[in-house]
């Protein structure tokens, strides 16, 4: 269970090498920055991985570029957070980052919506012909004194979200961060990634 990936739309298939390399490029930096993990600080760092695994699978890949978004009845200036261009095929990006507990009765809930957020604020670009998709990198945490059962949690937590209509979604959990304290009494055991097309 350390790392894997779902694909339940076909056009999403040319991402499950991009998948295994963003699990690689995490257990990676786990392993060489001992003691920290990239998935525990912020969106942006999060899309920078998922950036560098499409450009190590030599497809382009390009963030945070400018473009209107549609806000009600108007148009204002705003940002994509991640283009890519994979098998033949435009995707446009928009991310967020949802902290998980997995100790709360919302921890599913909470998952959806920083999922459905993505996809709000995606659906905001106009363009045609790409595919559009909003992404959430879900950080799960638990008390540490409630983290005996960690393994089971956590196939829990992927169990419950794997029933739900995501096209994809993938999960990394490395060893050497399996029980990363974040100095608030939780532990930070690892991220998924969920994807919804629009």
């Amino acid at each position: 269970m350390a790392a894997g990936y779902t694909i339940h739309h076909e056009s999403l298939a040319p991402w499950g090498p991009i998948f295994e390399d963003w699990t690689l490029l995490v257990q990676k930096y786990c392993r060489k920055v001992a003691g920290d993990a990239p998935y525990y600080y912020n969106e942006r760092a999060n899309v920078g991985l998922l950036a560098a695994a499409i450009a190590r699978c030599n497809w382009p890949a390009l963030e945070e570029f400018p473009n209107e978004k549609k806000v009600r009845s108007s148009r204002s200036d705003g940002r994509v957070d991640l283009f890519a261009h994979i098998s033949g095929s435009e995707f446009w990006i928009e991310a967020k980052q949802g902290w998980i507990n997995l100790g709360g009765r919302l921890a599913l809930e909470n998952s959806l919506k920083a999922i459905d957020e993505a996809v709000a604020d995606i659906k905001r670009c106009e363009v045609e012909a790409v595919c559009k998709l909003g992404i959430a990198f879900l950080v799960p945490h638990i008390l540490r004194r409630k983290a005996q059962h960690i393994d089971a949690q956590l196939e829990e937590y992927l169990n419950r979200l794997g029933k739900e209509q995501l096209d994809a979604f993938a999960w990394c959990f490395p060893e050497e961060t399996k029980m990363l304290e974040g100095g608030n009494g939780y532990i930070y055991p690892g991220v998924v990634l969920a994807k919804k097309r629009v």
